[in-house]
C-alpha cells in the first residue's frame, strides 16, 4: 500500500460540465504526492464516464459511486477511505494552481491544519485570510484553501450531517477554537474557487445561521468569547462613526440600529449623503478625539485592510473600533453585551 502525503477528495453529482477541468488541474501535480478519490453520489449524467477516463489512465485516481445524503456525507466517506497524511477537499469546477501540492508540501511541519489562499473566480478576488484566532469568531474561510491532517478528524470528529450547507464552517470553528490544534497560515496559492455554490445562496439556510451564536460560543468556549469582548466600551456616551454603508451595513442595521453620526470610506471624491448623514473620507477620523468616538466597521471582506489602517493611526481594536456584522451583533446579544 502506497503512502501518500495528500488525499484529494472530490464529492460529485451530475457535474459533467465541470469535473474535467478539476481533474485536469489535479493530474498535472506531482504524481507521487497524492491520491485522488472521487466520491460520486450516483450521477445519472456523463460524470462517471469522464471520471473513468482518468481512473483508467492514472493509477492514483479512483472513484466510488454510491448513494449519499449530500456533499458532507460524501466527504465523510472520503475521509474513511483516504490513505494520505493530509486531506484536501475540492468541488467539481474548482481547480488547483500549478504546483500547489509541491508548494504546500514544502510548508508542512506536521501541523494539524494548513490554510493557504484561494481565489474566488466569481468575485474576482482572494478569500479573506484570518490573521488571528479571534478573526474566526465571525468569519468564514474557504475549504478549498485548507489541508487537514487526517488524524484531526479522529480528534474532533467529521462533518456534522445535521448541517447540509455550512458543516465545513462549523468544523473550522472547532479547529480555531482548539488551542491544542496546531495551525499554520501560508501565503501559498492553492485553488481557484468557481463560486456560486449552494452556500452562497442567501435564500438557503440549514439551521446554521439561526444557531450561529450558540455554535460559535460552543466551539470557542463562553469564557474566551466573554474575554474577547470584555474591553468593548460603553457606547452610550460616545459618538458612533460607521465605516462602510454597503450590503453588510444594511443587513446589520436591520438586526440592530444605532444612531450614526456620520459614515466614512477609504476613498471619496465628492460630497455624499447616506441616510441623511454625511459620508466622509477616512482621514476625517484623524481629526477626532479617539476617547469620544467608536468606529463600527461594516465590512467583513475588507476588515483586515481597515483594521491595519486604524491600528497604524492609533486606534485600538474594540476600545476604539469593532467589526459589527450581523454575526457579531448576534454574539454580543448572546453574551449580553448589547
Amino acid at each position: 500500500m502506497r503512502n501518500f502525503t495528500f488525499s484529494i477528495i472530490i464529492p460529485t453529482y451530475n457535474c459533467e460540465d465541470l469535473i474535467k477541468q478539476t481533474l485536469d488541474s489535479i493530474v498535472i501535480q506531482k504524481k507521487t504526492l497524492f491520491e485522488c478519490i472521487v466520491m460520486d453520489g450516483l450521477s445519472n449524467d456523463k460524470t462517471l464516464d469522464i471520471v473513468k477516463e482518468y481512473t483508467n489512465k492514472y493509477s492514483n485516481i479512483k472513484y466510488i459511486s454510491e448513494k449519499d445524503t449530500g456533499v458532507y456525507d460524501a466527504m465523510n466517506k472520503g475521509i474513511d477511505l483516504a490513505k494520505g497524511k493530509y486531506l484536501y477537499f475540492i468541488g467539481a469546477g474548482d481547480t488547483l494552481y500549478e504546483d500547489s501540492l509541491c508548494n504546500v508540501n514544502n510548508e508542512i511541519n506536521d501541523e494539524y491544519f494548513i490554510l493557504g489562499r484561494s481565489y474566488h473566480v466569481s468575485m474576482g478576488d482572494f478569500f479573506y485570510m484570518p490573521l488571528k484566532k479571534s478573526d474566526m469568531v465571525y468569519n468564514f474561510i474557504n475549504h478549498q484553501a485548507i489541508f487537514y491532517k487526517k488524524d484531526l478528524f479522529e480528534k474532533i470528529g467529521k462533518y456534522d450531517l445535521n448541517y447540509h450547507i455550512f458543516a465545513d464552517n462549523i468544523l473550522n470553528r472547532k479547529i480555531f477554537g482548539g488551542d491544542d490544534i496546531t495551525k499554520k497560515i501560508v501565503n501559498t496559492k492553492i485553488a481557484y474557487y468557481l463560486g456560486n455554490g449552494i452556500s452562497e445562496n442567501p435564500n438557503l439556510n440549514d439551521g446554521f445561521k439561526a444557531d450561529f451564536e450558540k455554535i460559535t460560543v460552543d466551539c470557542f468556549g463562553i469564557n474566551y468569547i466573554k474575554e474577547l469582548y470584555s474591553k468593548l466600551p460603553d457606547i452610550s456616551n460616545k459618538r458612533i462613526i460607521a465605516w462602510g454603508n454597503g450590503g453588510e451595513y444594511r443587513i446589520a442595521n436591520k438586526y440592530k440600529r444605532f444612531n450614526i453620526d456620520y459614515f466614512v470610506k477609504s476613498d471619496i471624491d465628492t460630497k455624499e449623503l447616506f441616510n441623511n448623514k454625511l459620508v466622509k473620507h477616512r482621514e476625517e477620523l484623524l481629526k477626532e478625539n479617539k476617547e469620544n468616538i467608536v468606529v463600527f466597521v461594516y465590512s467583513r471582506r475588507y476588515y483586515n485592510e481597515i483594521r491595519s489602517w486604524l491600528e497604524e493611526n492609533g486606534f485600538s481594536e474594540f476600545e476604539n473600533f469593532i467589526l459589527l456584522t450581523e454575526e457579531v451583533l448576534k454574539i454580543l446579544k448572546y453574551i449580553k453585551k448589547i
